[in-house]
């Protein structure tokens, strides 16, 4: 996966299921820009906003209060967020191998950035997976990963009436990245740490967590 010079995101916690675009105002430093594109994620997750940012370059964020709204009626609070585009040379990447996982059954990947979820592989009925991250913020990433028992894409809690089980998972504590490096992580499902309470794709919140 790569961090497109075209691209940015919002990540939100809950789909969403109301949103006015017209009143998400995109701007540098001479004005408000026209040709901006706005889209949803399939999971309605994370907004697309698509541009051709350039590095270096100072960008504004402005949204009024109430115009995204998620599907269980949560809305955002007023937001003025100031942004710049990372140059190529003052980015990271990380090639990623998850080992050990059990063949017979579906894992979900998270990718933690300030206890925010920046990214997440979906891996069915492989014991070993890879894959990377290009151009992203240079910082310490941790990793969470789910088995999936009954295939739905997200962790299940455990319900004593049914006797079922919570959906095993892990948390791996990750490393700083560099800039301008590409650094080789490999991550166990042995050898990660049993998880808390629940992971992080569980937590309830509207926040908005920005990816560029």
């Amino acid at each position: 996966m790569s961090y497109l010079k075209t691209l940015f995101f919002f990540l939100f916690n809950f789909p969403l299921r109301v949103i006015d675009f017209n009143k998400i105002i995109i701007s540098d430093t001479i004005g408000q820009l026209d040709d901006v594109g706005f889209d949803l994620t399939i999971d309605k997750k994370s907004i697309i906003v698509r541009y051709p940012w350039d590095a270096g370059k100072k960008y504004f964020i402005t949204l009024d209060s109430g115009i995204v709204n998620s599907i269980y009626g949560h809305s955002n609070d007023s937001l003025g967020l100031q942004f710049s585009v990372l140059k190529p040379e003052n980015t990271a990447s990380m090639n990623i191998t998850v080992t050990n996982l059990d063949s017979n059954s579906v894992h979900i990947v998270n990718i933690l950035k300030d206890k925010e979820i920046i990214h997440t592989e979906n891996i069915r009925f492989k014991s070993e997976y890879k894959f990377s991250l290009k151009g992203i913020v240079p910082d310490k990433y941790n990793v969470e990963i789910i088995r999936d028992i009954n295939q739905n894409g997200k962790w299940d809690a455990g319900d004593y009436w049914a006797k079922r089980q919570p959906e095993p998972y892990k948390f791996i504590p990750g490393e700083s990245i560099r800039e301008n490096r590409e650094t080789d992580i490999v991550i166990s499902w042995v050898k990660g740490a049993a998880g808390g309470n629940e992971p992080k794709q569980q937590q309830q919140s509207l926040p908005l967590n920005i990816k560029k």
